[in-house]
């Protein structure tokens, strides 16, 4: 994994952002992890009030 520290993968291989890293969209890590998601499974949605 690119960015364990924002993503996590649980026991069935589903992916999910580790809570309180919501908004670790700023770091190139995780922008990186976005990028090269395989399944292109993350997706960033940026808002007004984000």
């Amino acid at each position: 994994m690119i960015a364990p520290e924002t993503f996590f993968i649980d026991d069935e291989g589903y992916g999910h952002v580790v809570e309180g890293r919501e908004g670790a969209f700023e770091e190139e890590n995780t922008r990186k992890a976005i990028r090269n998601c395989p399944e292109r499974a993350i997706k960033l949605i940026e808002t007004e009030d984000a």
